[in-house]
């Protein structure tokens, strides 16, 4: 927090901050988006890093246009 940063913030504190990076199970994607659909404003950016679900799917779950995904879906290569 001293940083700025927030880690499983209460849901009702969303409303602040202008970038909003979603660090989730995939499975989790309905249930968290019932929590922040009330409290994510119009101009604020949502940062994926779910692996699987599309911004269009994760903007669907979330009631959100916002959307970016950064996942690196290559291949582990040992």
């Amino acid at each position: 927090e001293e940083k700025g940063v927030l880690l499983n913030p209460d849901p009702a504190t969303i409303a602040g901050p202008e970038i909003l990076v979603l660090a989730i199970k995939p499975q989790s994607l309905a249930e968290v988006g019932r929590d922040l659909l009330p409290v994510l404003r119009p101009g604020q950016l949502v940062i994926s890093i779910l692996a699987g679900p599309t911004t269009r799917a994760i903007g669907a779950a979330l009631g959100h246009r916002a959307i970016g995904w950064c996942v690196d879906i290559r291949p582990v290569q040992r």
